[in-house]
C-alpha cells in the first residue's frame, strides 16, 4: 500500500474521514465544514444544506455505509446530521445538542450509535430519530470512540 499526498487538498484542521468499501466515496469532516469524494478522493466538494445551523458545527466524526451513500456526522456541541446522496446535503436529526464525540454505522447504515461525552450512547435505525441506549450500564461516561462491531446492542 502507498500513500498519494494530494496537492490540491484543503488545508483545514481534519477531525475525521470515513470511506464505502471500496474506497472510492470518501467524506470528511473539519472543524467547520464537510467534505466529500466520489472519485476516489481526486476530487473534493463542500457538503451544504437548507438548515443555515449545518454552518455552524464544529464536526467532531462521521461515518458512512459500505456503499458510502449513507452518511452521519456529529459535532462538538451540536447536533447529529444525515445524508442519503454520499454527502452532497444533509439533514438535522433529532438528536439533543450535545457534545458529540463518536458516531458509527453499520455496513447497511440501518443500525446506527453515537455517544455523547459524560453522557449516554444513542441509537437510531435510520439517522434520523436518536434514543438512549436502554442498557444502564452505558449511562453517564466519558466516552472518546465508538465502533459497531458484530454485536447486537439493538
Amino acid at each position: 500500500m502507498s500513500w498519494t499526498r494530494f496537492t490540491n487538498a484543503i488545508n483545514t484542521s481534519w477531525t475525521s474521514i470515513t470511506c464505502n468499501s471500496i474506497g472510492d466515496k470518501l467524506a470528511c469532516v473539519s472543524d467547520s465544514t464537510i467534505y466529500y469524494s466520489i472519485d476516489s478522493g481526486n476530487t473534493w466538494y463542500e457538503s451544504t444544506s437548507e438548515d443555515s445551523t449545518f454552518f455552524n458545527q464544529k464536526w467532531s466524526k462521521i461515518t458512512s455505509n459500505s456503499t458510502g451513500d449513507k452518511l452521519v456526522a456529529c459535532a462538538y456541541e451540536g447536533y447529529i446530521w444525515y445524508s442519503i446522496d454520499y454527502g452532497v446535503t444533509w439533514v438535522k436529526s433529532s438528536s439533543l445538542k450535545q457534545s458529540w464525540s463518536s458516531i458509527t454505522s453499520n455496513s447497511i447504515g440501518d443500525k446506527l450509535a453515537a455517544c455523547a461525552n459524560d453522557d449516554y450512547i444513542y441509537l437510531s435505525i435510520d439517522g434520523l430519530t436518536w434514543t438512549k441506549s436502554p442498557d444502564s450500564t452505558l449511562q453517564k461516561l466519558r466516552w472518546s470512540d465508538l465502533h459497531l462491531i458484530q454485536v447486537e446492542i439493538f
